[in-house]
């Protein structure tokens, strides 16, 4: 009898952890332009936004002043927490030469950024969630 339960409770919680993971995926992201989330920051505050733009370091130097942003080229940008590292140790000797996705690698290109909008001490941020280029 003891057997039958614990199989039943196990089943329950692997249906129920399927139905809840169903659930988070239907979150759809708020299709914005950089304009708009400009305008109104607030109200997308703490929402799941997709914007498109070029990504750029808006600062002097990639390694010691690193400010992320997306532009649209007509004036509006926000700023981008970085999501991928900056930089990578050279492989080992021997070991693969394949490397990871760096930053740099999308600096300078257009992309469709998914992410949180977020507020932080220094103002909104974009909190980035999936990165696809766009052609």
């Amino acid at each position: 009898m003891k057997k039958y339960s614990v199989w039943l409770i196990i089943a329950s919680l692997v249906v129920a952890a399927g139905c809840c993971r169903q659930g988070l995926g239907t979150v759809k992201p708020f299709k914005l332009k950089l304009s708009q989330l400009s305008a109104n920051q607030e109200k997308y505050s703490d929402k799941l936004i997709a914007v498109k733009g070029e990504l750029s370091n808006a600062g002097d130097n990639y390694f010691t002043d690193l400010r992320v942003t997306l532009s649209d080229g007509q004036g509006n940008s926000i700023r981008v927490q970085p999501w991928l590292p900056i930089s990578v140790p050279p492989p080992r000797p021997g070991g693969p030469r394949n490397r990871p996705v760096l930053l740099s690698d999308y600096l300078g290109k257009t992309l469709k950024l998914v992410g949180k909008w977020v507020k932080q001490d220094e103002g909104f941020v974009l909190q980035v969630e999936k990165a696809e280029p766009v052609e």
